[in-house]
């Protein structure tokens, strides 16, 4: 095998570490040195790992699995909630703010009615809460009885901003 092309080895400075990638075409094929293949080993690995992780669902996919998550995505302007449904049958309500620290978490069991259109939290310690689901603008959101027509009203964006919904 002849090499028809090649590439003079290339100093990379003063540490004393050249780098010698030598190129050549063989009949049919291409031939890489076998420093040059140790070079692009590590950044092939390095790529993969970023293909990888890129593809993975993300931590913000908000989606765990068996877990139905609903959230307001507070924090700054107003209190966030995120409510996390497990499948089954209990739950974890936590209010938190863009302070670190505030948060708070609350644990218990959860029902739906038959339509899923009812939830009732039952922490362990208090008073049960009733959510009722509004559909409304390609969002579904949970809300109490009181705010199920309001929600619905143009004028209220601020209800809607505040409201829990499922994170999709």
């Amino acid at each position: 095998m002849q090499a028809k092309h090649a590439l003079p080895p290339v100093s990379a400075g003063r540490r004393g570490v050249a780098v010698a990638i030598i190129v050549c075409r063989a009949p049919g094929r291409w031939v890489v040195s076998r420093r040059a293949m140790r070079l692009l080993q590590p950044v092939a690995f390095l790529f993969c790992l970023l293909v990888a992780g890129c593809s993975h669902p993300s931590a913000t996919s908000h989606r765990e699995s068996g877990v139905l998550l609903l959230d307001n995505r507070g924090g700054f302007s107003h209190a966030g909630r995120r409510i996390a449904l497990r499948a089954d049958g209990s739950y974890t309500d936590t209010t938190y703010t863009d302070v670190i620290g505030d948060g708070h978490t609350k644990k218990g069991h959860y029902t739906f009615n038959s339509e899923r259109t009812h939830l009732i939290l039952s922490p362990q310690s208090g008073e049960a809460q009733d959510l009722i689901r509004v559909d409304y603008g390609g969002q579904q959101y949970w809300v109490q009885e009181a705010d199920r027509e309001r929600i619905t009203k143009s004028s209220e964006s601020w209800l809607r901003q505040i409201s829990v919904r499922v994170v999709p």
